[in-house]
């Protein structure tokens, strides 16, 4: 079960003309002002997400972006500044190109800020792909054998640093300490000051190839991979699994790996896609030339392989590949099958606005998903089920004033399917047979999806659908889309007043 959630923010600035068709990324170039805003874009986003309950947000080390993609050069810096910004947010480093670091300065500074944060900071590392980057600090990432070679002795003598009381190394690139004379004695060992206060650490490490992963496994990094495609992420998983077990640390599929997708939320599939084309667009005409398409075709072939496509993809691809989801928040959760899904995950559930037949469908389907996946329930446990309500003296005040924003609601959502009644014979609102129409106030009233009436009679309906699920303990207040937020607040105050008691034991 997903416990925790995190955002990756790389320091792009706020891109203009964006999309394939827009301006081609290698002819962007900005002033320093407009870099410089990434930092308190940066700031706004980890406030906000401190504030939301997100577990960390991620960052991207890059150099020498004039096009404005990347523009965070010192991840360690940026996240020591985020820690003050912030309360309880991790900030993780996605990440660190050792290359271009002294292992030796790199762990310096990671202790300092694992000691300052009280472990805040989370440390990652990566062996870079820009040749304009790495190549200008004098390390090698064309030639990726010598790159390879490099980055493992810098892991190997950075572990020493945080792990060891003293130490030596001597190695292809690194003399650590070097032969010679200091206060009248010969320099053998030097010790890491200060070492990180959370031993040991905590290092993660994107999956880039079959190498990588039997690497990192050897030393224990843990592994983050994102916007795979379906197929490509399986093999990842599986293989990370595999060779965790080879080297003596056996885990359960996915343990110790994040798994990032694109996400973009609106009000219908569609919509979510004409929004977020071109800023998918824009990205992959970016990243698709470093070879950034992890998707197989329908022979397993890996993209950029022969016989496989080799063109940028597009937004269509991606939710094909299941990498991109996009859609209502109920859309992006469900991807297949729901109810199983949710039950299989041991996840909870929440059902709102559904007419008394569907309501009771849905309440029994996730009872039984849950049993056939070993964790049995009573009839509405771990479910929040959602009505409409509205408080007046009588019933038809209450339908008079309530009525204005519930036809608001359902001209916008009908449209979209979002009317989950059911008819005399079983049938689904809009399925063959079944009503097909925008409902009316009504009509809810009719199939208990709303409560409308002075508070014992709203108490009565309330308790006439929970006497049928003793598992139910949670209920939701629907706000109708068209209320006004201090009406809506008199109908919190009043139903807490003369409603919940009633509740109460």
């Amino acid at each position: 079960m997903i416990k925790r959630f995190h955002s990756l923010y790389v320091g792009q600035i706020e891109l203009e003309n964006i999309g394939l068709s827009g301006t081609p990324a290698d002819a962007r170039r900005y002033t320093n002002a407009r870099f410089a805003e990434v930092f308190w874009t940066a700031k706004d986003i980890a406030q906000e997400m401190d504030a939301l309950g997100y577990y960390a947000l991620w960052t991207a080390e890059h150099h020498f972006q004039h096009e404005g993609y990347e523009c965070f050069p010192n991840l360690i810096q940026l996240s020591l500044w985020l820690a003050t910004q912030t309360k309880r947010l991790k900030l993780g480093c996605a990440f660190n190109v050792v290359p271009m670091w002294h292992p030796v300065r790199l762990a310096e500074d990671y202790a300092m800020a694992d000691i300052v944060t009280d472990g805040r900071v989370i440390m990652g590392v990566g062996r870079g792909y820009h040749s304009r980057e790495v190549e200008s600090f004098g390390a090698p990432v064309i030639d990726q054998a010598a790159n390879r070679e490099l980055f493992e002795e810098q892991i190997e003598l950075m572990l020493k640093c945080f792990n060891e009381e003293s130490f030596s190394h001597h190695g292809k690139q690194y003399d650590v300490p070097p032969p010679v004379e200091y206060r009248g004695y010969q320099l053998r060992e030097i010790t890491c000051v200060p070492r990180p206060k959370h031993l040991p650490v905590e290092i993660w490490m994107p999956i880039a190839s079959s190498k990588s992963i039997d690497y990192m496994a050897s030393k224990n990094f843990k592994a983050m991979v994102t916007l795979n495609g379906e197929k490509i992420l399986d093999d990842v998983v599986k293989a990370y699994r595999d060779a965790c077990a080879k080297h003596g640390r056996p885990k359960k599929l996915g343990e110790d790996m994040i798994w990032g997708a694109g996400i973009y939320l609106a009000d219908t599939p569609e919509e979510a896609k004409r929004r977020v084309e071109p800023s998918h667009d824009e990205r992959y005409k970016w990243f698709a030339p470093f070879g950034f398409v992890r998707y197989a075709d329908e022979h397993g072939r890996t993209w950029g392989t022969p016989g496989a496509p080799a063109r940028v993809p597009n937004l269509a691809d991606g939710i094909a590949q299941k990498a991109w989801f996009c859609g209502p928040p109920a859309h992006v959760i469900d991807g297949s099958k729901s109810i199983d899904y949710m039950a299989s995950k041991n996840f909870k559930a929440m059902v709102t606005l559904n007419g008394e037949k569907i309501l009771d469908d849905v309440v029994k389907a996730y009872r039984d998903a849950c049993a056939k996946h070993g964790r049995p329930k009573k009839l509405g446990e771990d479910m929040i089920w959602g009505a409409g309500i509205y408080l007046a003296d009588t019933r038809e005040e209450a339908k008079r004033r309530v009525e204005p924003s519930h036809d608001e609601r359902y001209k916008w959502f009908a449209p979209f399917g979002f009317v989950r009644y059911a008819d005399e014979q079983g049938r689904t609102w809009g399925t063959p047979g079944a009503p097909a129409r925008v409902p009316n106030l009504a009509d809810g009233i009719l199939q208990k999806a709303w409560f409308c009436g002075p508070p014992a009679h709203v108490i009565e309906g309330i308790k006439s659908i929970e006497a049928k699920y003793p598992g139910l303990e949670d209920f939701m207040i629907h706000w109708a889309e068209g209320l006004p937020p201090k009406e809506f607040k008199e109908q919190l105050r009043w139903f807490a007043r003369e409603v919940m008691p009633a509740f109460q034991g």
